[in-house]
């Protein structure tokens, strides 16, 4: 084999080693989706406790919905994202969300 020949050859293996490696490096679509959904859990939770219970029933305008309605709906719809991938919905929890209208 010429000199040519030999880097021909290898980069043809990197070519098809990279990929590979790559890919076995990347977090599944499911396992970034989970990460996100643990990150906002964390997020809600900390605002959550950013209120006093007696600062829950506050609207900051006429139309605009309390600070406890904005909450159960954030925990009305963690409870029911999971069914949008096929997941049992937990027990008690119901298949649609009322609007406040």
């Amino acid at each position: 084999m010429n000199g040519k020949s030999v880097w021909s050859v290898v980069a043809f293996a990197v070519m098809f080693a990279l990929p590979g490696t790559a890919s076995a490096q990347m977090a599944s679509w499911q396992d970034v989706q989970v990460a996100d959904i643990e990150e906002m859990k964390d997020k809600w939770i900390a605002l959550a406790g950013a209120f006093e219970e007696s600062q829950y029933d506050w609207e900051p305008m006429d139309g605009v919905r309390a600070v406890r309605q904005v909450l159960g709906l954030a925990i009305a719809e963690a409870n029911l994202f999971p069914t949008s991938w096929g997941a049992r919905a937990r027990p008690g929890c119901r298949k649609r969300i009322r609007s406040r209208a």
